[in-house]
C-alpha cells in the first residue's frame, strides 16, 4: 500500500532528525520534499529506498522568491499559483 503525507507546516529539526535515524519497518521507498522550522525559506529533498536514504537542499520555496524572479512563462506561473496557499505560499 502507499501513504501520502501532506502538511503546510515545517518539521521541528531535532524531531525530524530523530525520525530519519529510526528504523522504518515495512517501508520500502519514500521520497519528496520537506521543510524545516530552522530555515523557513529553504526546501529540502528526501529519497529513501531500503536502508539507503539521501537528503539535500532542493532550493527555495516560491514564497521566498520575489515574483520578479519567478519563471516568465505562463504555464509555470499557473502551476505555482495553482498550489499556492495564502498563509504559507
Amino acid at each position: 500500500s502507499s501513504f501520502v503525507y501532506r502538511a503546510r507546516r515545517p518539521f521541528h529539526p531535532e524531531r525530524f532528525y530523530d525520525l530519519v535515524q529510526a528504523e522504518w519497518p515495512g517501508v520500502v521507498r519514500s521520497k519528496g520534499f520537506f521543510w524545516l522550522a530552522a530555515e523557513l525559506t529553504l526546501a529540502y529533498s528526501w529519497s529513501q529506498a531500503g536502508a539507503m536514504a539521501r537528503h539535500g537542499l532542493a532550493g527555495y520555496w516560491w514564497a521566498a522568491v520575489s515574483e520578479e524572479d519567478w519563471p516568465s512563462d505562463l504555464d509555470s506561473i499557473e502551476q505555482i499559483k495553482k498550489v499556492w496557499d495564502a498563509q504559507t505560499g
